[in-house]
């Protein structure tokens, strides 16, 4: 993902904290699951290719504006299809150590995604899984 965002993205990406900041849908089939919402919704299409020659990146704008991703869930491991959301947080790791103190699993240890940001998977102690993020300076 090596395309820059601009101020209005950059603003909804770092509301650390205060808001769910990126969505995406873990699909078999993206074309189908990019024509379904493309249809339902109105939203138009876009993709890049992922850091380091690991595929291409889907994702649905609104106006023009990137609002979520289509991953496909094949790269995950054979992941079900679902709705993935990402929080943003000032910091990864120490977020991820509350949490497990907090009697949360690491389902995905911290990563980092060039031009991106770090990354890192939870399920808290009642089964639900969220993905806390913190965007790369100048992303």
């Amino acid at each position: 993902m090596s395309q820059q965002l601009d101020d209005k993205e950059m603003q909804h990406v770092v509301a650390q904290g205060s808001t769910f900041t990126w969505h995406e849908v873990y699909t078999p089939d993206v074309a189908g699951t990019t024509q379904f919402y493309t249809n339902v919704l109105g939203w138009e299409t876009d993709s890049m290719d992922m850091p380091g020659g690991e595929g291409t990146y889907h994702l649905f704008k609104a106006n023009g504006t990137p609002v979520c991703g289509v991953f496909d869930s094949a790269m995950a491991e054979g992941a079900p299809p679902h709705w993935a959301t990402y929080i943003a947080v000032d910091d990864v790791a120490k977020r991820l150590d509350l949490a497990v103190t907090a009697g949360a699993k690491v389902l995905v240890p911290i990563m980092s995604v060039p031009t991106v940001g770090t990354m890192g998977l939870i399920q808290d102690p009642f089964g639900a899984t969220v993905w806390f993020f913190t965007p790369n300076p100048g992303a």
